[in-house]
């Protein structure tokens, strides 16, 4: 069933491309796997602390232990939503500047990881994320519609 609509997303998506034709282009190097395999390690990064965080200030509020670990647990698909409009963002402007080898360099994941938070703090991405999360604060029927039940 999940990969059935996969392939209709799929057939959407190329459904469309002439309408939303774009004139961005890659640096050389950038593959669909590469790009998504950047974003998934950007995500990772991102979730894991918000996650902790989240658990953290829930701690200090005195709330139960297995009330903290449902609650992070549930909220992993809300975090989800924020991280992936920075990271697809970041990613994007990177593969937009510099080309795939130059990026992955020795495969140092710190140093990659750094330049995407460059990217996701900037000006391009930022008020990307902001917007995201502000319109998942100020409306909670918005946020149920992530959060697992």
């Amino acid at each position: 069933m999940i990969l059935m609509r996969m392939k209709i997303l799929a057939l959407l998506a190329f459904s469309l491309l002439p309408a939303m034709a774009s004139a961005v282009e890659y640096k050389a190097g950038w593959q669909a796997e590469k790009f998504y395999d950047e974003v998934s390690a950007c995500r990772k990064s991102v979730i894991q602390p918000a996650a902790q965080a989240y658990a953290s200030k829930s701690a200090a509020a005195n709330q139960p232990a297995e009330t903290i670990r449902n609650d992070v647990i549930s909220m992993l698909p809300l975090f989800e939503q924020v991280a992936n409009m920075g990271c697809f963002c970041a990613v994007n402007e990177i593969a937009k500047a510099v080309d795939y080898k130059t990026h992955f360099g020795k495969g140092e994941l710190k140093a990659r990881l750094e330049r995407m938070n460059k990217q996701i703090e900037g000006p391009i991405c930022a008020p990307r994320v902001s917007n995201i999360m502000h319109a998942i604060s100020n409306n909670k029927e918005e946020a149920r519609k992530f959060r697992l039940n």
